[in-house]
């Protein structure tokens, strides 16, 4: 009698899946005989794979959606925090893939990824149509940055004039991004990139993100205002 158990022979098995991006993905797993440490080098060369694919995908929709609608923008990947920006001074779509994914985990009411990356293209390519007033904003922008460099946060909050800037930041910025929805809107009934469903909701947890910050510093700008003039501010 044999004095080895069956688990000294690796069993080999070929695995065919498809994975949460559609790609079919085989790979030959070796059960038995296999130490732990090359189960988890495997598994993260797996894992790897499919985010390579994945921001393929990504990159792919991206420059899609760009020729889709006829304009021709540089796009930069890099890791900024933000899903997607418009840089107007450099005329680039900067795009940080990750971001984009976990944003989009993390909608209240998530979209299909596909639509959601069209979706903020569309809003980037609003922005570069806005970029004259954008262009003109830059002084006064510049501006309100130093003055709240010089004056931390907490400091502004108890002075009315200085917190008066925070107010038309916000008011700037979220005119912009308005704007920037407004022109993607027309954008999609023009070129059909997006389902309307899908790019009203990208649209107003886009615009949600900015309104739950300008709500707050409002009721703090409120306050301030009501005790010097004894003035409500009207909303």
């Amino acid at each position: 009698m044999s004095g080895h158990s069956i688990t000294d022979e690796p069993l080999h098995v070929m695995v065919i899946f498809y994975n949460s991006i559609g790609i079919r993905a085989d790979f030959l797993y070796t059960i038995g005989g296999q130490p732990p440490g090359e189960y988890k080098r495997e598994r993260g060369r797996i894992e790897s794979m499919n985010n390579r694919l994945q921001k393929k995908k990504i990159k792919k929709i991206v420059h899609h959606t760009l020729e889709k609608i006829d304009i021709s923008l540089d796009v930069h990947i890099q890791t900024t925090q933000v899903n997607m920006i418009y840089d107007f001074i450099q005329n680039l779509l900067i795009i940080d893939i990750d971001r984009v994914r976990k944003a989009r985990n993390e909608m209240n009411t998530p979209v299909p990824l596909e639509d959601y990356i069209k979706a903020l293209v569309l809003h980037e390519v609003g922005h570069y149509l806005d970029q004259e007033a954008l262009w003109a904003s830059v002084p006064r922008t510049l501006e309100i940055r130093k003055i709240k460099r010089e004056t931390p946060y907490f400091e502004r909050t108890k002075d009315l004039d200085l917190f008066q800037m925070d107010i038309e930041e916000h008011e700037m910025e979220y005119t912009f991004e308005e704007t920037a929805w407004n022109n993607a809107a027309v954008l999609n009934e023009q070129f059909n990139m997006v389902g309307w469903d899908s790019f009203e909701q990208v649209r107003f947890e886009s615009l949600l993100s900015y309104t739950a910050v300008y709500n707050r510093d409002l009721l703090i700008y409120q306050a301030l205002l009501k005790q010097k003039t004894g003035k409500q501010l009207a909303v």
